[in-house]
């Protein structure tokens, strides 16, 4: 299946931020599958969900650069993209994020992201974390898969 036929067939995709880094920074490998993810986002043809902690993860390399109005830029479009919920951190989104830390030993960024995916019934989790793979709560798919294969 063609992957914007497959994403329609998604109703909320959860991303994790390293989609949004390799998106802004314009990594070749992902470019055209993340294009898509994206566009389908936008155009409302699925939503997307990440939570608060991908602006913390997102502003990191503009800052360290000093790129102050990169970073600000790169918080805009998280605030304001179309069809996308950026999930505050929430009692129940950090209770849930435990569960999944202690029983899939998870950093507790990931936790926290997978958390409000699951939480906003997300159909999918998008990331490139190997490690991630390893949750059951949710289908946690690999940019790496998508860009590999013409799903």
């Amino acid at each position: 299946m063609e992957l914007t036929q497959w994403l329609n067939d998604r109703k909320i995709v959860g991303l994790d931020t390293n989609c949004f880094i390799y998106y802004f920074e314009g990594n070749k490998a992902y470019e055209n599958v993340l294009e898509k993810i994206f566009s389908a986002i936008e155009n409302g043809k699925c939503k997307g969900i990440t939570s608060v902690i991908s602006i913390t993860e997102i502003i990191i390399h503009p800052l360290r650069k000093e790129e102050l109005n990169l970073a600000k830029q790169y918080k805009y479009v998280l605030y304001t993209f179309p069809n996308l919920l950026l999930q505050e951190i929430n009692h129940e989104i950090a209770y849930y994020a435990g569960l999944l830390r202690a029983g899939y030993n998870i950093r507790t960024p990931d936790a926290l992201q997978i958390a409000s995916a699951i939480l906003n019934n997300a159909d999918i989790f998008i990331t490139n974390d190997t490690k991630l793979r390893k949750v059951k709560e949710i289908e946690v798919v690999l940019l790496s898969e998508l860009s590999g294969t013409n799903k």
